[in-house]
């Protein structure tokens, strides 16, 4: 499709008209371009000072030299937008601030915030400076709603006379003497075609006191929900006036992050004017890539003009692929049009995803992180108005967190959807939903996730550092993400904490990120414009976060950071000093019999050995001979907590030997599960419940080496009672229960993991918590295995209060 771009069409040298100016255009096109063209985009700056006479002139050459150089003269395929020159400056828009009428300090005070809010931002101040004719400074106050928004009566006047009800059934005209902001935009729509032009005010604040630039928000999100009800292949070409250079000390341009509002907005491509002179460029955004179009002045003086840049207008040729401009500048001596345009060919992708995915969409798209007490949270995935043809991801899931149970299935109006799990590497799972034809009116689904989110500020110092995933993120802040994926018209994002989590949340803001390469590398950026944009659809309550952003970018990693409420209790700095020291007593030195390590092998073992036996379900039925705790197919060790690695390390027990490698960080598998919660924590194949999720499938330590346990049950090696924390853990875990020991085990942790806790189990358990701990710090006090006087006095000290809280 061609389209002819005009802009600036003020006349300003004395004694022409518009007829006069448009001589020299209409001999070029005449020659260069008879056929009509698609549309024609008026650019702003329509008449010189936005006078009733200049309007009735524009009518008439609108109506007599422009409607004919389009398709069967349609007035809706002609695009107006008002410039600064259609800012009429007549109008009576404020009045006078008069400092006798400040009565109190309160008034002062306001008068205060009015006017720092001036000078950082003027398009949303309400004040104004006017400055006389003397030199002399008054201060004004903007009147609101429709009486500001009379400067624009002599430009809609021309709008409503020129379309009349030609946009009806096509779109819409402007109506900026609206007090409401969300109707000053318009637009043109063509089905046929598959484009719809979509014009905006860049002078939304602009008046005879601030000449600055600006396009409301709100307008344009008005205008994208309009075109959300368009067909999806519709492209969306927005149309204003201003420009993104201007003279050194004037406010009268855009920024590139009105650029960033239109592209989220679904706009690939951008006609503007304002500079008098051709300046298009081909943005790079993201994935995709925005081309702003702009073209000079057709009817400025050369002395409103930059250089010696002669009047101009553009042709503009858009195709699937590429869009070219043509420019044709009026030459200074001859006063001709150069027949042979400068040219500028930009080489576009409308859609940075393949052709199929562009037909995924949903209308409602909400994810809703749910936590619990024990850390694991329930995320559920609802969809409304979903249309997926192909397969298409519904979640892909990166660290941090430890596991994940999904359901298999997602439930739809229809029935159900299978939901398939693709392991990725590097912790990285993708859940692929099957396609289907028809559109479906909600789709849910479900997954629990374990040790994804912190609930005090001092398990921020436990949990892996967030960083290495959030590079962006602000310090002393967790977080939850989604990255879009497909496209949907809401998205919503909410992290919700149960009230029996005692977790709370300070402060929250939101984080919008995209990913680009680097090196061979993927990282992500953060995207301020978008931030901005979601920082007005953010709520954040006393338990909980929640992002609702309209019209989500495909690719970008949209993200809720908060900081939580409660401190929790720090972890003491004389158990990370009596940690590091039992690490080097238990695996810097050489094995012996009377190692530390060794001591704190058999004396524990010994401990749970005599323990399980006792109990009814390690009753003997046949003779078997101990050569260890548990059986070949199982292994027990002790790990202590490394604060400055933050994770588990082995240090005593009965394992294979590659399992020194091994290493979990807190909340990671069963063992840093019961760390971090400093309770005792198991898993059972056979038990099928939700708090199974704690299990880690294949630790990175045990990759080449896997094991296929049967149960794993974890105690954590406690602190004193007031500092709620644990030195380590001790983990039992075996693949079978043919032993004593191993029966007994494998049903406590079965027990535990349903929470079918009879007494006998109640009664088990507290044994085997106690005896452990207390088995384990009288070695580690040991003056002849133990460690030293010196390391030893905080272990003596949670040893006494150990002993002195333990029941009967």
């Amino acid at each position: 499709m061609y389209i002819l771009h005009l802009s600036d069409l003020h006349v300003t040298e004395p004694g022409q008209t518009l007829d006069d100016v448009w001589m020299h255009p209409a001999q070029a096109l005449g020659t260069l371009h008879p056929a009509p063209f698609d549309f024609v985009v008026v650019s702003g700056d329509l008449t010189q000072r936005g006078s009733v006479a200049e309007y009735d002139e524009l009518l008439e050459f609108a109506e007599h030299r422009v409607l004919p150089l389009v398709v069967n003269r349609e007035r809706a395929r002609v695009v107006f937008v008002p410039g600064n020159h259609d800012v009429d400056w007549g109008a009576d828009i404020g009045e006078p601030v008069r400092v006798t009428s400040l009565r109190t300090a309160h008034d002062f005070d306001l008068l205060e915030q009015e006017m720092q809010r001036l000078k950082r931002s003027p398009d949303l101040s309400d004040l104004r400076i006017d400055v006389g004719r003397y030199g002399h400074l008054d201060l004004v106050k903007l009147r609101a709603g429709a009486e500001y928004n009379k400067r624009f009566a002599n430009v809609q006047r021309f709008f409503d006379r020129f379309y009349g009800e030609s946009l009806d059934g096509r779109g819409r005209a402007f109506d900026l003497l609206d007090p409401n902001e969300r109707e000053h935009w318009s637009a043109h729509v063509f089905a046929q075609e598959k484009v719809a032009f979509f014009g905006f005010n860049s002078c939304h604040r602009n008046d005879k006191y601030w000449t600055g630039a600006c396009i409301s928000t709100r307008a344009v999100s008005a205008a994208r929900d309009f075109a959300n009800g368009l067909d999806r292949d519709t492209l969306r070409v927005a149309v204003w006036h201003h420009g993104f250079t201007s003279e050194r000390g004037r406010p009268d341009y855009l920024t590139l992050q009105d650029v960033g509002t239109l592209y989220a907005a679904g706009f690939r491509i951008g006609f503007h004017g304002h500079t008098h002179q051709e300046s298009s460029k081909l943005v790079e955004l993201f994935k995709s890539r925005f081309v702003i179009i702009s073209t000079g002045s057709l009817g400025s003086a050369a002395h409103e003009r930059p250089g010696a840049v002669g009047n101009q207008f553009s042709v503009v040729r858009l195709s699937p692929s590429t869009v070219s401009v043509e420019v044709y500048e009026r030459d200074g001596e001859a006063g001709e049009y150069a027949l042979e345009p400068k040219r500028k060919y930009f080489e576009v992708n409308w859609e940075p995803v393949a052709q199929a995915e562009r037909f995924v969409k949903a209308r409602e798209h909400t994810r809703i992180w749910s936590v619990g007490d024990d850390g694991i949270a329930l995320v559920e995935v609802e969809l409304r108005d979903f249309v997926a043809p192909i397969e298409t991801p519904i979640a892909v899931l990166e660290p941090p967190y430890n596991n994940v149970q999904a359901e298999p299935r997602a439930t739809t109006w229809r029935g159900r959807r299978e939901v398939k799990e693709e392991p990725l590497g590097g912790g990285r799972v993708r859940f692929m939903l099957q396609g289907a034809d028809k559109t479906e009116r909600y789709l849910t689904w479900s997954y629990h996730l374990s040790n994804a989110v912190a609930l005090t500020q001092a398990e921020l110092n436990l949990l892996e550092k967030r960083d290495r995933w959030y590079p962006n993120l602000i310090d002393g802040y967790d977080v939850r993400s989604h990255v879009v994926r497909f496209e949907s018209d809401h998205l919503t994002l909410a992290l919700v904490f149960a009230e029996s989590s005692g977790a709370t949340i300070e402060d929250a803001y939101p984080m919008v990120e995209r990913c680009y390469e680097q090196f061979g590398e993927e990282r992500w950026e953060p995207v301020e414009f978008e931030q901005e944009r979601c920082r007005s659809h953010f709520i954040v309550g006393k338990a909980h976060v929640e992002l609702k952003i309209p019209g989500p970018i495909v690719g970008y990693r949209y993200s809720l950071a908060y900081r939580p409420g409660g401190t929790g209790k720090e972890y003491p700095e004389a158990a990370k000093w009596t940690a590091r020291a039992l690490l080097e007593r238990c695996c810097g030195k050489p094995l012996s019999n009377i190692s530390l390590s060794a001591k704190l092998t058999e004396a524990v073992g010994n401990s749970i050995y005599k323990i399980a036996t006792a109990s009814p379900w390690g009753v003997q039925t046949a003779p078997i001979v101990r050569s260890g705790l548990l059986s070949e197919r199982g292994s027990w060790m002790g790990m202590i907590w490394d604060a400055n690695l933050r994770v588990l390390c082995p240090a005593f027990g009965q394992f294979w030997p590659q399992s020194w490698a091994a290493r979990f960080t807190c909340g990671s598998g069963v063992a840093g599960h019961a760390f971090r919660f400093n309770i005792a924590a198991a898993w059972h194949r056979d038990a099928h419940a939700t708090t199974s999720i704690i299990y880690q499938p294949s630790p990175d330590h045990h990759r080449l080496f896997a094991r296929h346990y049967r149960w794993i049950l974890c105690f954590p090696l406690r602190l004193a009672p007031e500092e709620e924390s644990s030195l380590g853990v001790v983990c039992l875990a075996s693949e079978e229960e043919n032993t004593q020991v191993e029966r007994a085990l494998g049903h406590l942790a079965r027990a535990i993991c349903t929470e079918t806790m009879d007494p006998e189990a109640t009664k088990m358990r507290l044994m085997l918590q106690t005896v452990i701990n207390a088995v384990f710090w009288t070695c580690v006090t040991d003056p002849n295995h133990g460690l030293s006087e010196s390391e030893g006095r905080y272990a003596r000290h949670v040893l006494n209060a150990l002993l002195s809280s333990a029941t009967d």
